[in-house]
């Protein structure tokens, strides 16, 4: 059976997330995701999303300002650059023909592709800590970079303990240096919890196998203090 996670993400953010939140879309594209948080968290709530495509950034702009001439969003800041753990310039793949498979390395891909390298910007989340203040929620799509990027957040996760969505699967970390095992540790070790994005909360070795079967596209990352206030929509 085929799933839309991309609107099963979506119904969960909007479900959880509030007028007035502040909120972050890391890999934001074209605006799938940054034009509907916007939306949700109205006039008095703020976005910051990161795109270093500029094909994807133009897309996006363009998504927010038709959306603006609708209706209510929040304020968003859009950024020109990817995330990651260190600061610096870096090369960037970039897949022509299915460029949502961009990233800062090449992974596994299910059809034939395009491929081309660009030099991008790369910051930490945790350099922008003042301006997005005290985020709600994170969202994380970078193409097996997710790691990368929670380890460059950490103050920010440490400091406002957001739940976390990110996109995830064996496929796409064939050139990073790390694992699912890897990654299950560090979510547990910030006393985050794992949901997969169908509701079903993960273990440790059940985070690893549904990774390796690439079982789900999402998974949600829950602080475990905000456990009990996880509502499925």
């Amino acid at each position: 059976m085929h799933c839309d996670y991309e609107k099963m993400v979506e119904r969960f953010y909007t479900t959880h997330l509030n007028t007035g939140d502040r909120c972050v879309d890391v890999g934001a594209h074209s605006g799938r995701h940054t034009v509907p948080m916007a939306r949700k968290v109205g006039r008095k709530g703020v976005v910051v999303a990161f795109e270093p495509l500029d094909t994807a950034r133009s897309s996006l702009v363009q998504s927010l300002a038709a959306a603006t001439l609708r209706e209510a969003l929040g304020k968003v800041i859009v950024h020109k650059c990817a995330l990651g753990e260190v600061e610096g310039r870096t090369s960037f793949v970039v897949v022509d023909n299915l460029p949502e498979y961009s990233g800062l390395r090449e992974r596994i891909y299910d059809v034939p592709v395009k491929k081309r390298l660009v030099e991008i910007e790369i910051r930490t989340l945790d350099s922008y800590a003042d301006e997005i203040g005290a985020v709600r929620y994170v969202k994380i799509d970078v193409e097996g970079a997710e790691l990368h990027v929670l380890r460059g957040a950490q103050h920010i996760i440490d400091t406002h303990r957001p739940i976390v969505s990110i996109e995830w699967g064996d496929n796409s970390l064939a050139n990073y240096p790390y694992d699912s095992p890897e990654m299950a540790r560090h979510v547990l070790g910030m006393n985050y919890r794992i949901m997969a994005i169908t509701g079903e909360e993960l273990d440790f070795d059940g985070f690893v196998a549904a990774a390796a079967r690439q079982a789900f596209w999402d998974y949600i990352l829950v602080p475990q203090e905000k456990w009990a206030d996880v509502r499925w929509p």
